[in-house]
């Protein structure tokens, strides 16, 4: 998730990184306006870590996307409940496509975003 944190700061999102346990803490301190969220995280995989983001009512209404690397990539995204899913190895273009349709544009966009992804 390293480099997909910094081709996104690259874009001019900020972006606040977490895995398993750490990702609600994050979110509910953050308000991000989108999560992506590896399927295979370790500790807490991401259909954890999202059955907990949408039981917590600060959480819940964050759209989450499913990044992951399964051959089952939209059982994957709806185990999740994510709004979208990107398979890895992932095209930037599309990367960046799904981001901004979610989150909004980068830096360089219509608009600056207010919050930030988090991964």
């Amino acid at each position: 998730m390293a480099l997909l944190r910094d081709l996104l700061a690259l874009e001019g999102y900020q972006v606040h990184a977490a895995a398993g346990d750490l990702v609600l803490p994050l979110a509910r301190a953050v308000r991000p306006d989108l999560i992506l969220l590896d399927a295979h995280m370790p500790g807490l995989d991401g259909a954890a870590v999202s059955r907990r983001l949408r039981a917590d009512p600060a959480t819940t209404a964050i759209p989450r996307v499913a990044v992951t690397a399964d051959a089952d990539l939209r059982a994957w995204a709806d185990e999740m409940g994510a709004v979208a899913a990107v398979g890895k190895p992932f095209e930037l273009s599309a990367l960046l496509r799904c981001v901004a349709r979610w989150a909004g544009p980068g830096a360089d966009g219509a608009a600056p975003l207010p919050h930030t992804p988090t991964l």
